[in-house]
């Protein structure tokens, strides 16, 4: 598993990060390789220190002691004495650093299962994705806000890209909260084509409802 802490991950339209999904799926599909007697391994992206591969109870609790310290970094709450190690390396790409360590643990054909948003520049990441075709087997989560099943109410938004930048104050109007749902469901068509030119394939996508789905359960 690959999964994505990076600083984007935490955010949230509702009370609800994108990486609580995804470190809720990761925990999920540990326990699954558990049921199946399959090796499982994390990396939890940007941080340097891996859970190499391998099966058992105890290695999922492992795997979930560390998403339960990753997550919690996120939130602001590291433990006491706790430090993160970035992985990432002036100009080279956290995820595919992530990619490239897990495919060396691993044999050919085996699994690498990454979830993330996907968002920024998929460039650096297809490229690595073709470089391991007919080697590993990439499959993609995509964890995605609730704001794709959430139509934008119609109003103003101020808004300000960087922090010495002016205000803007762009408006949702009817017809452009009316094109929502068109407009996700052409970047998800989007992102599912870009990444299966890469050779990864989209297993799942999850959003704020799988949270919801899995309190009921």
């Amino acid at each position: 598993l690959v999964v994505d802490f990076r600083p984007p991950m935490g955010f949230a339209t509702t009370e609800h990060p994108m990486a609580k999904t995804a470190a809720l799926l990761a925990a999920r599909l540990a326990w699954e390789a558990f049921s199946l007697h399959e090796p499982i391994g994390l990396f939890v992206v940007p941080e340097d220190d891996a859970i190499e591969p391998r099966r058992g109870r105890g290695q999922v609790i492992r795997i979930l002691g560390r998403l339960v310290d990753s997550y919690a970094v996120i939130e602001g709450k590291p433990a006491p004495g706790d430090e993160v190690a970035a992985a990432k390396k002036p100009g080279e790409d956290a995820l595919v650093l992530a990619v490239d360590r897990a495919a060396a643990t691993l044999r050919r054909g085996d699994e690498i299962t990454i979830l993330s948003d996907f968002g920024g520049s998929l460039r650096p990441l297809a490229a690595a994705a073709r470089k391991l075709a007919g080697h590993r087997v990439l499959r993609a989560v995509v964890i995605e806000d609730a704001i794709y099943d959430q139509p934008v109410p119609v109003g103003r938004y101020p808004v300000r890209v960087t922090y010495d930048a002016a205000r803007a104050t762009p408006m949702v109007t009817r017809v452009g909260s009316a094109r929502h749902r068109q407009a996700a469901e052409e970047i998800r068509a989007d992102l599912r084509s870009t990444l299966g030119q890469a050779g990864i394939q989209v297993v799942e996508v999850a959003g704020a409802a799988f949270l919801t789905e899995g309190a009921r359960r």
